[in-house]
């Protein structure tokens, strides 16, 4: 599936959206805004988003070693009931001798007695190809998840200090108007990133089995 632009954009018009939601709000209420307020926010958005990335890290990776051990259950299985040339078995890696079964596969597959033999090798020929497509489409989720919170982490973390300049040094960026506008921005990107969370974890949760 093609998220990336999709999310891409609504990332752009969420964010675009929150920053002018924060400054409407304040340019019609005039909503002050202290350093506490700015230094909070901030720094609260990046622990929560660093603890989240943890969580959903955990998460991904137990899924990709299940993954993984599934696919060594099925190569061992192979490799153990494997009925030709045993040095195949002996002499080439994984991979190797996953591309020798399909060349096995192919070749008796007009002849129905070795057919038959082939037919276990196909079903877990089958179960790793499942398997793998399975983890590179949990991987593409952790990276959709990476791609659309590092940003935020970093950015807030840029932001803190930045909340309370000295009033000799003050300069007009941060009025009180586009301290909101940012603090909404990032609002905005908090949304987005959710959203992609939410997509993700439903995405592999929702998995079945075959």
């Amino acid at each position: 599936m093609s998220h990336t632009v999709p999310n891409t954009l609504k990332t752009i018009v969420t964010v675009i959206v929150f920053s002018l939601i924060g400054f409407s709000i304040n340019y019609c209420y005039e909503i002050e805004m202290n350093e506490d307020v700015w230094f909070w926010f901030f720094s609260t958005i990046a622990q929560v988003f660093a603890a989240l990335i943890a969580l959903v890290a955990v998460f991904f990776i137990s899924r990709l070693d299940l993954y993984n051990e599934k696919i060594n259950n099925n190569i061992r299985m192979i490799r153990s009931s494997y009925p030709y040339d045993f040095s195949i078995v002996d002499h080439n890696d994984d991979e190797s001798l996953i591309s020798k079964v399909d060349d096995k596969i192919k070749e008796f597959e007009e002849k129905s007695e070795e057919k038959r033999k082939m037919n276990i090798f196909k079903m877990y020929r089958k179960d790793i190809s499942r398997l793998k497509d399975k983890k590179k489409n949990a991987q593409k989720h952790m990276k959709i998840v990476l791609r659309s919170t590092i940003p935020i982490i970093m950015l807030s973390i840029f932001l803190i200090p930045l909340g309370s300049p000295s009033s000799s040094k003050d300069i007009w960026l941060w009025d009180s108007t586009l301290k909101w506008c940012f603090i909404y921005l990032i609002v905005g990107l908090c949304i987005s990133s959710l959203f992609n969370f939410t997509f993700a974890l439903k995405d592999l949760l929702d998995e079945k089995d075959e």
